[in-house]
């Protein structure tokens, strides 16, 4: 018995991960900036680390567009 193929990932799904990694790097780099510099890392880190929970937003719109049933 053969498994089904995974379903191929839209753009939006796509750009959401990229998002959300974007994002992981940005928070990464704000706590490292922490730990070496001594100081608060710049406004803009903390601007990007935003780009993770709209990755993620953007990933559950996805999602949900691609997998809806029609009735």
């Amino acid at each position: 018995m053969r498994t089904p193929a995974p379903a191929p990932r839209s753009r939006l799904v796509t750009a959401a991960l990229v998002l959300a990694v974007l994002g992981i790097l940005a928070i990464g780099v704000a706590f490292g900036w922490a730990a070496v510099a001594g100081d608060g890392p710049p406004f803009l880190l903390y601007a990007l680390s935003l780009l993770l929970p709209l990755g993620m937003v953007v990933a559950a719109v996805g999602v949900a567009r691609d997998y809806r049933t029609p009735r």
